[in-house]
Parts: structure tokens; C-alpha cells; sequence
């Protein structure tokens, strides 16, 4: 993501929009994880969490970028006409 983007990614990361997605996907992803908590050691449990999370934010800042750009070419589009 250029740094344009990600500043105002980041900056948008604070609103509530954005705290309310983080807190869906910190809750789903922990009730996905509570299935292995039993089966594999806490070290292993960390690490899995970890990257799960790292997947869920890299996906949010994509989708990010992706709606982002997709807006500013409806918006160069709708001036065309």
C-alpha cells in the first residue's frame, strides 16, 4: 500500500467502523481457535493466534486500499459523464 494510503488507513484504524471490525474478527477468530486450545500446546496456540491475526489485518488493509480505489474510480467515472 503506497504511503499515502496507509496514513490514511491508519488514520481511519482509530474510528469506531474500524474498532468494531477489529472487534468481530478478534471474536471470531478466537472462537475458530477455542476448537485447538485442547489439542496443541499454549506456545503453538500463540503462534497460530498470531498469524491468524496477522492474516486478518493484512486482509483489512487490503480491502481497504482495494474499496479505496475503487471509490476514487466511480468518482473519476460519475465526472466523466
Amino acid at each position: 500500500m503506497n504511503k499515502v494510503l496507509n496514513n490514511l488507513f491508519e488514520m481511519q484504524a482509530g474510528e469506531k467502523e474500524f474498532q468494531d471490525l477489529d472487534n468481530t474478527l478478534i471474536k471470531e477468530s478466537n472462537k475458530l481457535l477455542n476448537a485447538f486450545v485442547n489439542q496443541i500446546s499454549p506456545q503453538d496456540y500463540e503462534q497460530i493466534r498470531d498469524v491468524v491475526f496477522s492474516i486478518a489485518y493484512l486482509a483489512k488493509k487490503s480491502a481497504f486500499e482495494i474499496g479505496f480505489k475503487t471509490a476514487v474510480n466511480l468518482v473519476m467515472e460519475c465526472k466523466k459523464e
